[in-house]
């Protein structure tokens, strides 16, 4: 690796989080109010309409397409859902969150025959009997990849608050950043030459490390004794009051072994995110998705960890919060 390279990374990588700390300064102040995770929500589903270009240039590299209009609807649709069956459910009933998300799986499962139809429907509009199979499952690809993975990464925001939220993308994004350095540093054993040939079995290792490491220093991070009521300002948050509470519990009191555990695992789930994204290129013909970002590809770069890596995030935040309740205690 270059100095020229470093530098770029090293750059781009600050500017990230200057961007992101004020997106959660914001996102912090719209707690318990109607507005409450829109702006990451807004902020998420543009960078996913992204990935959805990014998807249909890799699609057609490959001699095929994706159906534009009904992938791109039906996206935005997964994610308004979401954000919709927090809302609703919330200041209805003032209930428990995995009651929402419940609701949330509900209207997508009810989502998904029109959906299809909507499917069949364009290929037979736009291209007749051409590629029909492929098209079709390409956008539905498409659609489950980014839409669907989209709307469970937006639910650790919702569920877990931003705290939760900042913990998982910043160990996710260690872990890349842990196994490129290791890698680059030591790596000689190559982990998956006809997918990923860059990557090592060293720098796996590096990535598992580091991403440990990092959840446990948050982890040591989240303060018990911060003001209750200045997380506590509606029925909105009351609601997720006593799950985020237990959540800090165990985060601060847990044995260490079981966070840094936690933390290699997500980690681990993330690199197989990273993994599944060079298979998706490398089958296109592709290095990159795009070259939206120096030195680092497109938004699909940024967020094939994240997607692939929240479902699991999301079941370990449930089950501490709703199933042990005395794992750590």
């Amino acid at each position: 690796m270059n100095a020229a390279t470093l530098k770029k990374r090293l750059g781009f990588g600050s500017a990230m989080i200057l961007i992101l700390g004020g997106l959660f300064y914001f996102d912090f102040q719209s707690r318990g109010s109607q507005w409450d995770g829109v702006l990451v929500a807004g902020v998420l589903t543009a960078m996913l309409l992204v990935g959805v270009l990014e998807m249909r240039k890799l699609v057609q590299s490959a001699g095929y397409d994706i159906l534009p209009i009904t992938t791109i609807v039906a996206v935005v649709l997964m994610l308004s859902l979401r954000l919709f069956s927090f809302h609703a459910y919330a200041w209805s009933v003032h209930d428990d969150t995995l009651l929402s998300s419940l609701l949330y799986a509900c209207t997508l499962l009810a989502s998904i025959p029109f959906i299809i139809v909507f499917l069949f429907l364009e290929q037979m509009l736009r291209h007749r009997t051409e590629n029909a199979i492929q098209h079709i499952m390409a956008s539905l690809l498409t659609i489950i990849y980014i839409g669907v993975l989209g709307g469970v990464f937006l639910s650790i925001r919702l569920n877990f608050s931003s705290i939760f939220f900042i913990i998982f993308l910043l160990t996710i994004k260690s872990a890349d950043i842990g196994a490129f350095f290791v890698g680059s540093a030591i790596g000689k054993h190559k982990l998956m030459p006809t997918i990923s040939p860059k990557k090592s079995w060293e720098g796996l290792f590096g990535g598992l490390a580091f991403s440990a490491l990092v959840f446990l220093a948050l982890s040591y991070c989240i303060d018990l004794n911060w003001e209750t009521d200045r997380l506590i300002s509606s029925p909105l948050d009351q609601m997720r009051h006593e799950k985020i509470n237990k959540l800090m519990m165990y985060f601060c009191w847990g044995p260490d072994w079981i966070i840094c555990l936690i933390g290699a695992a997500l980690g681990l789930v993330g690199q197989f995110g990273d993994w599944c994204e060079s298979l998706l290129k490398r089958s296109a013909g592709v290095k990159d998705s795009a070259s939206l970002i120096p030195e680092f590809g497109g938004v699909l770069d940024l967020l094939d960890s994240p997607l692939i890596a929240a479902p699991f995030y999301s079941t370990i935040l449930t089950l501490l919060a709703h199933c042990l309740p005395s794992i750590f205690i």
